[in-house]
């Protein structure tokens, strides 16, 4: 489930700030 977590957060990451 963690890994889940860290994932989202690397994929917000790479998102282009707003």
């Amino acid at each position: 489930m963690k890994k889940m977590v860290h994932r989202a957060a690397v994929q917000l990451a790479a998102l282009p700030p707003s």
